[in-house]
């Protein structure tokens, strides 16, 4: 749980409070940007695992490409929004030319299907996070101590400081690499199980 907070609450708070509709917006952009690069970036990530010996020296590669190519994405998707052509459906074929190159990537990856549902899994809390609605009870229990707004940020900071104490066991670690490397992958980088 604490391994998802940190991917899930940065991105519901994103979703919760950014710009969608807009086609020139830098929200639209991040998102079909990265959309677009999945597809690239996991045929990538392909090559380098199964012709490269070396893993610390792959990682590397990978981190500094999926970089170069993430920022073009963003930067392309960027410039297709805010251009001022005046063809309106031209910008939205980009967009599910950009969605599509997930979906190709989803698929590809259905043959993992571990990972596959622990991706899933990660997409549909995020959604979750920033699109449905507090209860009324909750916010009103949280106005009448007086920590409306303390009280979350103290609850995941101690989920956070339980999950880095629990990085401590390696039997653990073992399993979540195994069962959840995606969600698991975020929390490594706090604790000791990378």
């Amino acid at each position: 749980m604490a391994a998802a907070s940190l991917v899930v609450v940065p991105v519901g708070l994103w979703i919760r409070h950014g710009r969608w509709r807009d086609l020139a917006s830098m929200d639209r952009a991040l998102v079909d940007g990265a959309a677009l690069s999945s597809l690239p970036l996991a045929l990538f990530a392909g090559v380098l695992k199964s012709t490269t010996h070396h893993r610390p020296l792959g990682g590397a590669t990978f981190a500094v490409g999926a970089c170069v190519a993430i920022a073009f994405c963003i930067a392309l998707a960027h410039r297709v929004g805010s251009s001022s052509a005046k063809a309106h459906w031209l910008k939205h074929f980009f967009s599910v030319c950009c969605w599509l190159s997930l979906v190709v990537t989803v698929a590809f990856a259905a043959s993992g299907s571990g990972i596959l549902a622990d991706l899933i899994t990660l997409g549909v809390a995020c959604l979750c996070a920033g699109l449905l609605k507090i209860p009324l009870a909750l916010s009103r229990v949280g106005r009448g101590l007086g920590v409306a707004k303390v009280a979350p940020l103290a609850a995941w900071a101690l989920l956070l400081m339980v999950g880095v104490a629990l990085t401590r066991q390696q039997e653990l670690v073992q399993a979540l690499r195994v069962h959840a490397p995606i969600s698991f992958a975020a929390l490594s980088w706090l604790g000791d199980g990378s």
